[in-house]
């Protein structure tokens, strides 16, 4: 565990601009991640083109060939753009690494590179003399990301879970995978993809993670150097337009060509806050399906052999706890018994000891590695950051799970009721049943 100095000295730029600066010579390479905040909306398809649209290149690197050189040039770095959904926003993602000039020949000043290769990007894909995106180029991706959607049904558990939100959340942009619709993609233009895209990076709320052995003073004066970053609007998490909770279960059935048949259940908690009881919903949702040492999985997949995996999922955001199992369709009712009991026994409170310690230890002992990589160093501080948690510190946030105490988890778990299951199956069922 590192010291307890905090892990990123956060320093405003401007208004909606911030950087975060950590100071380590753990690693010998040195790297850049810029977030932009966008919200969780229908033009999320249009990011993910624009994404995919830089990471082919810039306004000054406008072919693959020649952004490739580029990126040998600063000593192989690594470089890519992408667009995901974290923590109830939709964030257009940049990152760049690239070897620490101190150990090679000359002592190069790389990072200024990364910078000043970070602040092309910035500036847009590349675009022809009508001041779009090539058809040719765009036709390509969206062809991609086209295969991708069509494609995730060869992954029953994720296309299962594709399946449950469309049905719980029907209506709203959390229904549909992130990547979009079909219907959507076909939709997407090269303007609409190339204005959604720099509108964004005009409007969004930045943030940039800098990892290099620099002091915070030399990184503040290199970033204001190299991004010129306008101020922007400070966005705020708001809740979800949500529906209420289901007063009867919603159930669906589907057939596909599949041996498993994988069984997932949708709660809702009532009237909940985004981002509320963050750190008493990791340590609830450990306890009842994260881990080994689980309710579920040591009772009902260890205990009566009634599923062939299991596992929980608190999101935070939207107040949802997702159960998944793979099952023998003959054992559905059984399993579905067994898995309801569980979360029964966490309304009443019977939570062993035990379960609270192996729980525990489990999430600490995952806490400890996030120094590990740089990666998942800046994507935890991240994370916590979007979610207005406290704790600069690993430390500080270590300590807050030792002492945390399992009182309010009952109460979470009584106000969650069974809102929707889905069952992907192997045979044709009559009908689905609403």
């Amino acid at each position: 565990m590192p010291n307890d100095s905090p892990s990123f000295t956060t320093i405003p730029l401007d208004r909606g601009v911030t950087l975060h600066h950590h100071r380590s010579d753990r690693f010998k390479t040195e790297f850049v991640r810029v977030f932009i905040r966008a919200p969780l909306d229908d033009r999320r398809t249009l990011r993910h083109l624009f994404a995919a649209l830089l990471s082919r290149g810039t306004q000054d690197l406008p072919t693959r060939r020649r952004l490739v050189s580029r990126l040998q040039d600063l000593y192989g770095a690594g470089y890519g753009a992408a667009a995901q959904s974290i923590a109830g926003r939709h964030v257009l993602a940049l990152r760049a690494s690239t070897v620490a000039g101190r150990f090679l020949p000359g002592r190069p000043e790389n990072l200024k590179s990364l910078l000043a290769f970070l602040s092309h990007v910035l500036s847009g894909p590349p675009t022809g003399a009508d001041g779009l995106p090539a058809s040719d180029v765009f036709e390509q991706e969206r062809r991609s990301l086209k295969r991708d959607l069509l494609g995730r049904v060869n992954n029953k558990a994720r296309y299962a879970l594709d399946r449950l939100h469309e049905e719980m959340y029907a209506g709203t942009p959390l229904a549909h995978p992130d990547i979009g619709t079909e219907s959507s993609i076909d939709a997407a233009t090269p303007l609409a993809t190339l204005a959604e895209g720099m509108r964004t990076f005009s409007e969004g709320e930045i943030d940039v993670y800098l990892l290099a052995p620099c002091t915070a003073g030399q990184a503040e004066r290199l970033v204001r150097r190299h991004f010129k970053l306008a101020p922007r609007r400070k966005e705020r998490l708001r809740p979800l337009e949500l529906a209420a909770p289901r007063s009867r279960v919603r159930k669906v059935r589907e057939a596909l060509d599949v041996e498993q048949g994988r069984l997932t259940l949708g709660f809702r908690i009532a009237d909940w806050t985004p981002g509320e009881g963050y750190s008493e919903v990791v340590l609830a949702n450990t306890i009842l399906g994260g881990g080994p040492a689980s309710k579920l999985f040591r009772n009902v997949r260890e205990e009566r052999s009634l599923c062939y995996d299991i596992n929980s999922w608190l999101d935070n955001v939207s107040g949802t706890i997702g159960i998944q199992a793979g099952i023998r369709p003959e054992n559905h009712d059984a399993a579905l018994r067994a898995i309801r009991a569980e979360v029964r026994a966490m309304k009443r409170g019977r939570i062993s000891d035990d379960e609270v310690a192996l729980a525990r230890a489990a999430i600490l002992s995952s806490i400890r590695t996030v120094p590990d990589s740089p990666t998942g160093l800046i994507e935890f501080f991240y994370r916590r950051r979007l979610m207005k948690r406290r704790g600069k510190t690993l430390k500080a946030i270590v300590r807050g799970f030792e002492r945390m105490s399992i009182d309010d988890i009952p109460a979470l778990f009584e106000r969650a009721s069974l809102d929707t299951i889905f069952f992907l199956d192997r045979e044709e069922p009559a009908h689905a049943t609403a």
